[in-house]
């Protein structure tokens, strides 16, 4: 391009389309702690197909994993000894994951 004014050279445009926010499946998902049981309690009641489970401490380190994961609306997964504090539960799926904060007591 040989130097020069050129004020034809970018252009707005304007379309009719909105933004929006299309509904996530793993929103029917729940994860909680719990903690009479010390045990991850996994709420699924659309049968939604969950790869893993994985248990973190605030620093990011992982306490614990479950692989395997039982296709049923309601189901627990037992934890050893944790101490008092939060936890990050990530929940993964086919559709992306989730990640959730608990206090264990």
């Amino acid at each position: 391009m040989p130097s020069g004014e050129y004020l034809d050279r970018f252009e707005i445009t304007f379309s009719n389309t909105t933004l929006g926010v299309d509904e996530n499946e793993i929103n029917t998902i729940d994860v909680f702690f719990n903690n009479d049981n010390e045990s991850i309690v996994l709420l699924n009641p659309e049968f939604k197909d969950i790869k893993t489970i994985e248990l973190f401490n605030i620093l990011g380190q992982s306490i614990a994993t479950f692989d395997d994961i039982t296709p049923s609306a309601n189901s627990e997964y037992k934890t050893k000894n944790l101490s008092s504090g939060t936890y990050i539960i990530k929940v993964y799926t086919d559709n992306g994951s989730f990640s959730k904060k608990v206090l264990v007591e």
